[in-house]
This record gives structure tokens, C-alpha cells and sequence, in this order.
């Protein structure tokens, strides 16, 4: 809504002058001022007032009522008295949102089905239906058909699980920390299979010291007691550890 302009306010507040409204520029600016500041526009009973009808409308009516003219004094407060008469006396007065409940009292709506409660279906997946009850339910079943109801009735499709103590699946979460995280797990992995494959070696060898080939089986046993950080052993492996470390007197 385009906004009054000045030009416009100056040539309304020189046409007071007809009920004697004061002729200097100082005083035709400032009830060009009062409209600007006054005129903003409203919708009053469906009509559109526009910034310049308001002011158009307002100098009219006080040339055409004001039989005493302008007042000597007080002219801009009455004036703006006449505006509050015109437009904000006659403002719709808003109340508040009536309620769901007030507006099916009124007969504005229809009350809820009393099967769906307006949900248009009954029951629950996999056995979810079309409700019947109620006319916009019949018109879903209409409109959506089986196919709607079928992908209802669908079961979500499970989720993919993740082995979090698998360290090769965890995905990498924050760009670079993450790599360097990777790159140093597979380096302790590799030193802990040397030092698991040194240890065979000393206890397979003939030449090894016992006070060698305990500290060996040392290293066999740390690493046998901790699960996912041991290399997997094939049952050869294990049978052959195990003459060795029976022995050497190890359960």
C-alpha cells in the first residue's frame, strides 16, 4: 500500500484554508505532517482505505462540518480527534479464537468421528484399516486405496547394526583425528602380532634359554587373556601351546 507523500499532504492541508485554516507555509507544513503521520492506511469492514483516501476523506469531512471553521486554537487536536472518529472508532474488535469445542456448539464443525477421532484409520500395523465410521474415511479408502494401506502396514525395515567392538567398522567420524586414530591402532595390531610370532619363535627354539622361553610364554599368555587383541589361533596353534605350556607347567 503505497504511502502518502508530501506533495499530496501539502496540497490537502492548503485546502483547509476554506474554513480558515491559517495561509503560512509554517503552518500548512505541520497539518501536512499531522497526515503523514496519521494517514497509514486500514481495512475497515472489508474496504480498503488507502493513506491517501484517509487524508482525502478526513480534509472533507472537515470542511463540509466544521460550520465554525478551523478553530483559532486546538486545530490539529481536533483534527486529530475527527481522524480517531473516522477510522479508529470504527475498528472491528478482534476476540479471542474460539475453541475447538465453542465452534462444534456454534455448528461451525462437525465433532470428531467417535471411532478414528478423526484419524481416518482404526488399528495399528500390520492390521491397520481404512475407518468406515466417518465420511472422510470412506473418501480416503476411495482416493488412496489398498496401496496406502499396504505401505501402512509394511514393516520398517530393520536398521543395520553395527559391530562396535569390530574396529575395522567403525566409521570414520571426524576427518583426519579419526585417520590418525586408524593409523595407529593398525601399528599397535602389527607390533602385537611381532611380538606374538617372536615369542613361538623362542619357545620352538632349542637354543632359547628357559628363563627366554618363560618370558615367552608370557607374552603368549598376556595376549591369549585379551580376546579381541589376539591374533586367532588355529587349532594346530593351539594344541602345540598347549604341550608347550603344559611342559613348562602352565594350565
Amino acid at each position: 500500500m503505497p504511502e502518502l507523500n508530501i506533495d499530496d499532504a501539502t496540497a490537502l492541508a492548503g485546502s483547509l484554508a476554506n474554513i480558515g485554516h491559517p495561509r503560512m507555509q509554517a503552518a500548512i507544513n505541520a497539518t501536512a505532517f499531522c497526515l503523514l503521520k496519521r494517514c497509514k492506511g486500514a481495512i475497515i469492514d472489508g474496504l480498503v482505505y488507502s493513506p491517501e483516501r484517509q487524508a482525502q476523506e478526513l480534509v472533507q469531512r472537515a470542511c463540509e462540518t466544521w460550520t465554525e471553521g478551523w478553530p483559532v486554537r486546538g486545530g490539529t487536536a481536533k483534527l486529530l480527534a475527527l481522524f480517531r472518529e473516522l477510522y479508529e472508532a470504527r475498528k472491528p474488535v478482534v476476540e479471542n479464537p474460539a475453541t475447538q469445542e465453542q465452534l462444534i456448539a456454534r455448528g461451525v464443525l462437525s465433532p470428531p468421528c467417535e471411532v478414528c477421532n478423526d484419524t481416518l484409520h482404526i488399528g495399528a500395523p500390520p492390521h491397520m484399516m481404512y475407518c468406515t465410521a466417518c465420511a472422510q474415511g470412506r473418501h480416503n479408502a476411495r482416493w488412496h486405496g489398498p496401496e496406502q494401506l499396504a505401505l501402512l502396514n509394511a514393516a520398517p525395515e530393520p536398521a543395520p547394526i553395527k559391530r562396535h567392538h569390530d574396529r575395522e567398522e567403525w566409521p570414520p567420524m571426524v576427518p583426519g583425528i579419526d585417520e590418525q586414530r586408524e593409523k595407529a591402532w593398525r601399528e599397535s595390531q602389527a607390533a602385537n602380532q611381532r611380538a606374538v610370532d617372536a615369542a613361538k619363535a623362542t619357545i620352538e627354539n632349542p637354543h632359547a634359554t628357559s628363563d627366554q622361553k618363560d618370558a615367552a610364554m608370557q607374552v603368549l599368555l598376556l595376549f591369549s587373556s585379551r580376546g579381541s587383541r589376539a591374533p586367532k589361533k588355529t587349532k594346530a596353534e593351539r594344541e602345540r601351546l598347549g604341550q608347550i605350556f603344559k611342559k613348562w607347567g602352565v594350565d
